[in-house]
């Protein structure tokens, strides 16, 4: 007879009760005992210990799965370490040239020195111009890096600026710059004299430009305004990116010569291309150069072969993809001494331009070798921390 309400089974001889139960251990346990095996000769943890569980799992070096995560955290820095140091010599023959030719510039307002440089550009005569932001200028240098003059100061007025964010050269060689405070867009000519200025519903944050003089204005609003450069007149105004999302992180764009427009979304991450139209028709993802990685994508640009520059700001990386999206090659490199890249330009000449700044770091330039070039034939030159100054003569 079976006694359903206390779960005693009654015999004839007595009664007996059903063996208590005993719940199946979990993976801490189970790690616990077998650490205490693995690792002898680390002590238990004394028998009065007045903290959470939760604090002694993770701060109590003698637990088995903390030590084992403080193992793979100290691996991973050493790891990281090793990747970063140059201080190895190659097999004699195999040394490959180093990539970086100058460094140019500190933070400060001297010329040749930048505070902030959030934009800049090459020209046709394979100058560099940049949007000293902070300076409230844009300075010109030559391929090399030498500084030969600057235009602007704060103000409102004609060639003044109140934090210019990026610079564009024309086809027709004037000179385009995103004055971002001001909410409008001057042109210089070529040699830094105001010509026009357009006004932007919004503020200007990126530049791009056709071969038919059609310029691509993104604002720190995440919309494109398109404007003609010969006719002055406003074209087409549309919202890119993510929708739903916050202005909190400028696009960043550039322009082909067929009126492609590449855009950057560093908050949802992905790369767009729109028509002149706004018509959206490529999307994708960059994919990190090691398997693992996420890559935030910051500023683009296209190659003479219709390839992607897109630099990943997560992982001190650029990288090259195809026009669909498909990752190609790595360009440059942590151990390249490439640091936080806000924006990058192609020279005609074969150099790689960058723009880098911190809160606690350098804000300067940087020209990298990106393809052989007529003018480092020989020996790559060190690199500079200071920008030298053109005498009056150049």
């Amino acid at each position: 007879m079976v006694d359903f309400q206390s779960h005693y089974r009654v015999y004839p001889h007595g009664f007996t009760s059903d063996p208590p139960r005993v719940g199946v251990k979990t993976n801490r346990e189970l790690y616990h005992e077998e650490g205490r095996k693995v690792f002898r000769k680390r002590h238990d943890r004394p028998v009065h210990d007045c903290r959470h569980e939760v604090m002694k799992d993770h701060t109590d070096r003698q637990e088995f799965e903390t030590w084992v995560l403080s193992h793979g955290m100290t691996e991973t820095y050493r790891a990281v370490e090793d990747l970063h140091d140059k201080s190895e010599e190659p097999t004699p023959g195999t040394k490959k040239p180093d990539k970086l030719l100058y460094k140019l510039g500190e933070t400060g307002s001297a010329p040749g020195d930048f505070r902030y440089p959030r934009g800049l550009c090459t020209t046709m005569d394979c100058d560099i111009l940049v949007a000293d932001s902070m300076n409230h200028r844009v300075q010109h240098l030559n391929q090399y890096g030498v500084y030969k003059k600057h235009v602007g100061k704060q103000g409102q007025g004609n060639e003044e600026f109140n934090e210019p964010c990026d610079v564009l050269e024309l086809p027709n060689g004037d000179i385009a710059v995103a004055d971002k405070k001001n909410k409008r867009v001057q042109v210089l000519t070529e040699d830094l004299k105001f010509k026009y200025s357009m006004p932007i519903a919004g503020e200007p944050f990126s530049l791009g430009c056709d071969r038919d003089m059609n310029v691509a204005v993104a604002t720190t609003r995440k919309e494109i305004f398109i404007f003609n450069s010969y006719d002055r007149v406003m074209l087409h105004h549309f919202p890119v990116g993510a929708k739903g999302k916050s202005s909190g992180a400028p696009i960043q764009i550039s322009m082909s010569n067929d009126s492609e427009i590449l855009v950057s979304d560093p908050e949802d991450g992905h790369v767009y291309l729109y028509t002149l139209e706004g018509r959206c028709f490529c999307r994708f993802s960059p994919e990190a150069h090691s398997a693992g990685l996420s890559v935030m994508a910051g500023d683009v640009c296209f190659t003479p072969l219709g390839q992607i520059l897109v630099v990943d700001v997560l992982n001190h990386v650029i990288n090259v993809y195809t026009d669909n999206g498909e990752f190609l090659q790595q360009v440059l490199v942590p151990t390249d001494d490439v640091g936080s890249v806000h924006s990058l330009a192609l020279g005609l000449e074969g150099h790689l331009v960058v723009s880098e700044f911190s809160v606690g770091g350098d804000h300067c330039i940087k020209i990298f070798r990106y393809r052989q070039c007529p003018c480092h034939e020989g020996k790559t030159p060190g690199s500079k921390k200071r920008t030298p100054v053109a005498s009056p003569n150049m």
